[in-house]
């Protein structure tokens, strides 16, 4: 389990500086002289980087092994919040955020490959889900940054007190994994991968969920404020939300974790449509529909991140990174356009016209996870690809894939 809890810690101190920097804003603007749209434009920066950069990550974890790769994460995590613990202007910041996208562009690659084979059978889905609900958990570290100083004056201090915390993983993070000797460390080229259909599926759907929940947390308490809610019960809104992310990410990873790939992305397409039930609810306005709606928006609406990486751990079991980095360029890709696209159709329109677009958006992902499960099927029927699933939709056993079984078109 060592490993398991070094991929849950460098995950969450790779994930933790953004949503600090976001927290500690308005005294970072008002000491380096930055617009509010600057320093977000510079947080959008680290998110492009890692979205460009998260492919190559995949295949450098691939190269190199998951637990050198957790270090390399966490490392390149230190410097770019040590570049914002010093940083006198944008240029320095604009460094930092370099920094921390590659560390995010590496750990997801990282921590599934290091998840793929540490634990099996029934377990694995709940680690899955203990590993990625690490996100939320940022988000409650940056809260408790900013109510220990009850200020957002001394950010530089909360830098420090983050650059130690981000030391940590090299003190937890194994030398060498167990399981390690097993990884394919020779990158091959993408016209290899099975089930190409399904991974552009997944990427499109990953870029459009990720749009709609990203938005969730940045604007959901300023849409809160504006409809006249209390700054209260705003903050107390994005509590629960948080909240309710880990719980989803868990509870839905440990009850669904053993599905096959299949039944795994149409139960990722019914927590989206949940979701956006929730986001529904967040645009009315109301109290209640604001606090129902965000618990919705974030335990379902963002809560399959577990389940999606757990399908990908099982359709593409012998490239678990490099094609986890595929997928978390379109997931970084979403992040940064969403929040853009939602800014700028409630500037123009309103609050209530943005919150159905994001509605939209994780609709258009659920069908989007429809659709690769439909391809997923289709390439198992005609023979491609590997999965760790038998065809009757449950997970295989040791050596099962080796017996001899016809396959539907062999039966025809």
């Amino acid at each position: 389990m060592r490993a398991v809890a070094a991929a849950a810690l460098s995950m969450t101190m790779v994930a933790a500086p953004p949503f600090v920097v976001g927290t500690m804003g308005p005294g970072i603007s008002a000491d380096l002289g930055l617009s509010v749209p600057a320093l977000a434009g510079t947080v959008s920066f680290g998110y492009l980087v890692a979205a460009v950069a998260s492919p190559l990550g995949g295949l450098a974890v691939q190269r190199v092994g998951p637990s050198r790769a957790l270090r390399l994460a966490a490392a390149l995590a230190s410097v770019g919040v040590a570049l914002v613990a010093v940083a006198q202007g944008p240029a320095t910041l604009a460094m930092a955020f370099v920094a921390l996208g590659m560390a995010n562009a590496v750990i997801q690659p990282a921590s599934n490959g290091t998840l793929a084979t540490a634990v099996t059978g029934r377990r694995q889905g709940a680690v899955f889900g203990i590993v990625q609900s690490a996100v939320p958990a940022a988000t409650l570290l940056a809260g408790l940054l900013l109510a220990s100083f009850d200020d957002v004056r001394p950010w530089r201090q909360a830098m420090v007190i983050l650059l130690v915390a981000t030391l940590l993983p090299q003190l937890v993070v194994p030398r060498r994994l167990a399981h390690e000797s097993h990884v394919p460390r020779r990158a091959r080229g993408w016209s290899t991968v099975a089930h190409r259909g399904t991974l552009l599926a997944l990427c499109a759907g990953g870029f459009m969920g990720s749009a709609a929940a990203t938005t969730v947390a940045v604007f959901g308490v300023a849409s809160g404020l504006s409809s006249g809610l209390s700054p209260t019960a705003a903050a107390g809104g994005l509590v629960l939300g948080s909240l309710c992310c880990i719980a989803g990410r868990i509870l839905t990873s440990c009850r669904w974790g053993d599905h096959a790939p299949r039944r795994l992305l149409l139960d990722i397409a019914g927590l989206q449509i949940t979701g956006v039930l929730g986001i529904v609810l967040v645009g009315t306005g109301t109290t209640a529909g604001y606090l129902v709606g965000i618990a919705f928006a974030f335990g379902c609406g963002w809560g399959w991140t577990g389940l999606l990486n757990i399908a990908v751990t099982r359709v593409w079991s012998g490239r678990v990174a490099s094609v986890t980095g595929v997928m978390q360029s379109g997931l970084f890709g979403g992040s940064v356009a969403g929040p853009l696209v939602f800014g700028a159709v409630a500037d123009q329109t309103g609050y209530l016209a943005a919150w159905l677009v994001a509605a939209g958006a994780l609709a258009v992902a659920a069908s989007a996870g429809a659709v690769a499960g439909l391809l997923h099927r289709a390439g198992w029927t005609t023979g491609r690809g590997s999965s760790s699933t038998t065809p009757h939709g449950r997970l295989s056993r040791p050596g099962e894939q080796n017996r001899s079984r016809p396959t539907r078109a062999h039966r025809r």
